[in-house]
């Protein structure tokens, strides 16, 4: 594993541990369920964890809007949201 992370180094890359969902995704990481778009880190979340609290968000704390590990996956309030996003 570290000569990968090696050879992307020197490509300017790096291995950031994101599990990106597949399949019928958009560029905001959103996934059709019939007619519906839902946020495919939010599903991940719920599948793993149960419902988010209400009046909450799930932040991804790598910045990666397709992203679904969990590891990269944090329960915040909508302020707390709003100040996290501001400092990217």
């Amino acid at each position: 594993m570290d000569r990968v992370a090696d050879v992307l180094a020197e490509a300017g890359l790096a291995m950031t541990g994101c599990i990106l969902a597949e399949g019928p995704t958009d560029n905001w990481g959103y996934v059709r369920l019939g007619h519906r778009r839902e946020p495919a880190h939010r599903r991940a979340y719920i599948a793993a964890f149960g419902e988010i609290p209400q009046g909450h968000h799930v932040h991804h704390i790598c910045n990666v809007p397709n992203c679904i590990n969990l590891e990269h996956l944090l329960v915040v309030t909508p302020g707390e949201h709003a100040r996290i996003t501001r400092a990217w």
